[in-house]
């Protein structure tokens, strides 16, 4: 017989096979001991020991291969003289240990082997946790708090007096089970405390506080609460001093006295500051509260639905959180702050200018003495945002410059900037420097992201908008509708062209809220947004079902179409739509004012009879003033302009300080300023419109159109010759979020780019940077108007445009 090679060797071992089937093994092997690692808190030398012996169990496996694949082998297990591949054969193992030689290697004896080394392991490591900490990483989970994290252990109460020995423990379960979820916080199980307790202090003993401390270290907590009942001539004080586990240190400390048959409500005020005193350090849900005495309430229900509505408004669930905080003041009518927080949720939960929001602020203004100055001032900015008050900017201002540091007024002060950037110029740059400020004192406060996200998408930064997308995410926690809104809008907006036909494909099987809330707030009028927003516009038309959901989803159709130059079939849409005729009018007075194109349906439409009444009255005689100005008519113009001030003033005379007085008082500045510029006065047409601006809001939409005020005056200024004023108001033109003004402010805004790079001989292009502005502004307005009908001069002036800044 030839004597066998290497090669043959190896390859009749099948060392190759052995080695990828024992890795597989291992693989599954270490998986296994960690999870009993994390199941049962089993020693952190488990995993290394147990690779340890993986690595020597690889040699022994493969010197089994090697022997197992000898051809002599196989000819001495026929013979007798070894056992076979699979037979164990513990007698042979003996003889061959007291002959002083390794037993022969088979299969079956290799596998047993490893067995028997992962049995030794796994019963050493059990055996070291019991003898550890005596069996209770066993202990059903309940009864355990190890791993729990942040957590608060109330210990056993020293007792003084007569038959207060009860209270002893008593107190533990009490206060455990009061302080147990409010704000997110999470009370050590009374049985883990006192087991751990009996464990470690003998009965009759009295520790001292460094003992009572490491027994609270035991049970996994963050904090601890020591405390005491003492009896004192029939009555009861409960005292408790709060302690940092991490540092050792005293944090905090409470009290409260009554009598014994008041023990239940001593316990819950005694919980009531000791909730306060553990916000005060953060923990649970929420960050650190350093101004708790806004927290006002003596009910520890209403105190644990406060915290429950604040854990829920940082991740942005609005709905949960307003109905958090109406159980808070169901509880406690005169509890400021959670009528505060009210107001403040129903901007997101409702709208700005919401009835609901007003009734929480009006609620808080009663009850506001109860407030530190902090919170009183904050009050203040917040109601005025939810009423457009003229001086809300001020007001914000002053909360940030007051308190810089303070994530609340940073907060409110974004919310101003963003939502009335059009009333007081505030830049798309300044906006974002708010909003990035905000996110910076409270990262983890879900709703500062949302109106961030909007700005990246409308601006079409994929990374930026991504980023903050998953910030979002990574703070809100799980996949809420919101969150799914974002990525289906970042997908129908900014994705790659299969993923946007996919978005596009899906659109009616989009969340209600995903629909309605991103419709509006995400879709603004950069190019690429365009399609989107009418494709969105589109699907809300389908799904509403109240006049207020048709006529938002009828503007954004129109106002996309608008955007893109395809005015005629913007009026058919609007012409047609089942919407209140001064919405209509309102929209129609607005065509007609930038005046893209010669529409005859437009004017008969705007001189029909019939308009609603009510405060939509406002947009039916403004619309009325507007069309008289342009028919010739200065006595109908004039009588518009009374109608309005007189309806001003009784709404005033009602409701002092109204946003529909200021509403009424606008529109008519707004009119006595067209008057104006229509007879060349442009300097008293400027102060007109500079008077209406600013009592623009949000609320009551549409009562009066702030984008068109903004328009003419920047046409004011820039027939005036104050190009760089002019671009201010342009500017603010660019994150509109309702109107379709942002595409059409591209065209004019780059001819004064362009203008301004012309005519200062001081300085070169290069150095204003203005030409390359321009250049961006007439291609943005170009690719935006690809679909526009024939004819509109404002194509050729762009193209023109283009051409000359582009040296072409």
């Amino acid at each position: 017989m030839a004597t066998p090679t290497l090669w043959s060797r190896l390859r009749s071992a099948r060392l190759f096979q052995a080695f990828v089937i024992y890795l597989g093994v291992s693989w599954v092997i270490l998986q296994v001991a960690e999870l009993l690692q994390d199941a049962f808190a089993l020693p952190e030398w488990l995993l290394p020991v147990a690779m340890l012996l993986l690595g020597i169990g690889l040699v022994i496996i493969l010197a089994t291969a090697w022997v197992q694949g000898n051809p002599v082998t196989t000819a001495r297990e026929e013979a007798g003289e070894v056992p076979s591949d699979w037979e164990i054969a513990p007698r042979d193992i003996g003889r061959s240990l007291a002959q002083g030689r390794l037993p022969h290697l088979t299969w079956g004896r290799s596998i047993l082997g490893g067995v028997v080394a992962f049995w030794f392991l796994f019963g050493l490591a059990g055996l070291y946790v019991l003898l550890s900490d005596r069996g209770r990483a066993f202990l059903p989970a309940e009864a355990v708090a190890d791993g729990v994290g942040e957590g608060l252990a109330v210990m056993p109460f020293a007792t003084s007096g007569a038959d207060f020995e009860v209270w002893h423990e008593g107190l533990v379960d009490l206060l455990s089970t009061n302080l147990d979820g409010a704000g997110g916080l999470r009370a050590i199980d009374a049985r883990t405390v006192m087991s751990r307790w009996r464990d470690e202090v003998r009965e009759g003993e009295e520790p001292d506080l460094g003992k009572i401390l490491e027994v609270a270290r035991r049970t996994g907590a963050r904090f601890a609460l020591v405390g005491s009942a003492v009896s004192t001539g029939g009555s009861m004080q409960l005292s408790a001093d709060l302690y940092d586990l991490t540092s050792g240190e005293e944090v905090g400390s409470g009290s409260v006295r009554g009598t014994p048959d008041d023990v239940m409500d001593l316990v819950d005020g005694l919980s009531i500051e000791v909730t306060r005193e553990v916000l005060a350090q953060g923990g649970g849900d929420l960050p650190p509260i350093p101004n708790t005495a806004s927290i006002t309430t003596n009910s520890l229900p209403a105190l644990r639905a406060y915290l429950e509505g604040e854990a829920l408004a940082r991740r942005s669930d609005f709905d949960a959180a307003m109905e958090a905080y109406e159980r808070a003041v169901r509880e406690d009518s005169t509890f400021a702050l959670a009528h505060l927080r009210i107001g403040d949720i129903a901007g997101w939960a409702v709208s700005i200018g919401s009835a609901r929001g007003e009734e929480g602020y009006a609620a808080a203004e009663r009850f506001g003495d109860r407030l530190p100055e902090r919170d009183r001032i904050l009050l203040r900015v917040n109601h005025a945002l939810n009423t457009a008050a003229p001086n809300v900017l001020e007001l914000a201002e002053v909360a940030t410059r007051r308190y810089p540091d303070d994530p609340k007024a940073a907060e409110v002060y974004s919310e101003v900037v963003h939502h009335y950037s059009g009333a007081f110029l505030v830049s798309l740059r300044d906006q974002e420097e708010a909003l990035a400020r905000a996110i910076e004192l409270d990262p983890s406060f879900a709703p500062l992201y949302i109106h961030p996200v909007a700005i990246a998408i409308a601006r079409a930064d994929t990374t930026r908008a991504r980023e903050l997308i998953e910030a979002y995410s990574r703070v809100a926690g799980g996949d809420t509708p919101r969150l799914q809104g974002m990525r289906q809008v970042f997908d129908l907006t900014l994705g790659e062209p299969a993923v946007r036909s996919q978005a596009e494909a899906s659109l009616g099987s989009w969340d209600a809220e995903s629909i309605s809330d991103y419709s509006a707030n995400t879709i603004a009028y950069a190019p690429v947004a365009l399609r989107p927003r009418l494709l969105i516009g589109r699907e809300s038309l389908r799904r509403a079902t109240s006049s207020t959901d048709k006529r938002q989803a009828t503007y954004m159709i129109y106002a996309a179409l608008a955007a893109m130059g395809r005015m005629s079939e913007a009026v058919d849409e609007l012409l047609a739509a089942d919407i209140e005729e001064s919405t209509r009018r309102l929209v129609l007075v607005d065509f007609e004012a930038i005046g893209p194109a010669a529409d005859p349906r437009v004017a008969e439409a705007l001189r029909a009879p019939g308009c609603d009444g009510g405060l939509a009255a406002v947009s039916c005689v403004y619309a009325e003033g507007f069309v008289a100005l342009q028919d010739g008519d200065p006595a109908g113009h004039r009588s518009a302009i009374a109608e309005l001030r007189q309806a001003a003033d009784s709404v005033e005379a009602e409701r002092p300080g109204s946003v529909g007085a200021r509403l009424r008082r606008g529109a008519a500045a707004a009119l006595e300023g067209y008057g104006h510029l229509a007879a060349g006065r442009l300097d008293e047409a400027f102060a007109r419109l500079d008077e209406a601006r600013p009592l623009y809001a949000v609320v009551d939409w549409p009562a009066l159109p702030s984008e068109l005020i903004r328009w003419r005056q920047m046409e004011v200024l820039r027939a005036q010759g104050k190009v760089e004023e002019a671009l201010r108001y342009g500017e603010s033109l660019g994150w509109a979020g309702i109107d379709y003004t942002e595409a059409w402010s591209l065209l004019p805004r780059a001819e004064m780019y362009e203008e301004l790079g012309r005519t200062d001989e001081a300085r070169t292009y290069e150095e204003l940077g203005r030409t390359d502005e321009a250049r961006t502004a007439y291609e943005r307005f170009i690719e935006s108007w690809a679909e526009a009908d024939e004819g509109l001069p404002q194509l050729e002036r762009a193209r023109e445009g283009l051409a000359r800044v582009s040296g072409t």
